[in-house]
């Protein structure tokens, strides 16, 4: 398994250069996956019937104090949410 870390600020490009990586990938025979860090905190506002583009601004407020009520209690919730997900794609590789 190999893995690409992408960071950047929003808006910045980091799913667009995820998709491009990723088709190279497929086009090499690899088989991609993007995995969005933000993940979680975008399921739990889908949860809640938020819309990023139908309500911007109650999405995004509803996941910035979502994000931090997570990391108030642990630090470090989010990447061990991702570490967890990263877990389960290795174990689907070995089968």
């Amino acid at each position: 398994m190999q893995i690409v870390l992408i960071a950047g600020q929003a808006r910045s490009g980091k799913t667009t250069l995820a998709k491009a990586i990723a088709r190279e990938g497929f086009n090499r025979g690899f088989l991609p996956v993007v995995e969005l860090f933000a993940a979680p905190i975008k399921v739990a506002a889908e949860e809640k019937g938020l819309c990023k583009t139908e309500n911007p601004e109650e999405y995004r407020k509803f996941c910035q104090d979502f994000g931090s009520g997570c990391r108030k209690d642990d630090m470090h919730h989010f990447v061990r949410l991702a570490e967890e997900r990263i877990k389960e794609y290795a174990k689907l590789e070995a089968a």
